[in-house]
């Protein structure tokens, strides 16, 4: 009995060795893994802050969104813009027709400033004689080009329709 004692002893003090460093890395490992789960709760609660105040900035720009600024332009606003709109394009219809036809006036007045007065002879050495006949020569310059000016400026045709809807 004596052997098997001894046997047994010397057994569990050999064998103890091998458990103890076993037990050393296994606890080694347990608190490497211990850590490892400490920093992703960490993690997590960091990440559920963040998610409570983005879902609070959703709700405030929401109740912002569902809350009318009034920056917008109503209907009455725009039958208003678009009346002033036509008016403004009849002034420049009329504006175009009062200086067509004052341009018609100067073109008439041109040609009776160009022609000397019956019965007398022109001087030419008198002031007045030089400027009627460089505005002679200017009519002639500019009756050759008058008429291009007058055609780019029509009324569109959709104002006319609009004159004669009325």
């Amino acid at each position: 009995m004596k052997r098997i004692c001894f046997f047994l002893i010397t057994l569990s003090l050999c064998g103890g060795r091998e458990l103890r460093a076993q037990d050393a890395a296994t606890e080694e490992r347990l608190n490497k893994l211990n850590g490892l789960v400490q920093d992703l709760l960490e993690d997590k609660a960091h990440q559920r802050k963040q998610i409570e105040s983005l879902s609070k900035e959703i709700q405030s720009l929401r109740e912002q969104v569902s809350n009318p600024t009034g920056n917008y332009a109503s209907q009455d606003d725009l039958r208003t813009l678009a009346r002033k709109l036509q008016e403004i394009d009849e002034k420049r219809v009329e504006d175009y027709e009062r200086i067509s036809k004052k341009i018609e006036k100067l073109e008439k007045l041109g040609e009776t400033l160009a022609s000397p007065p019956p019965g007398r002879s022109p001087n030419p050495n008198s002031s007045r004689w030089t400027i009627l006949a460089r505005a002679a020569r200017r009519r002639i310059k500019v009756s050759n080009t008058s008429s291009r000016p007058a055609t780019r400026f029509r009324p569109s045709p959709r104002l006319t329709k609009r004159k004669a809807s009325r």
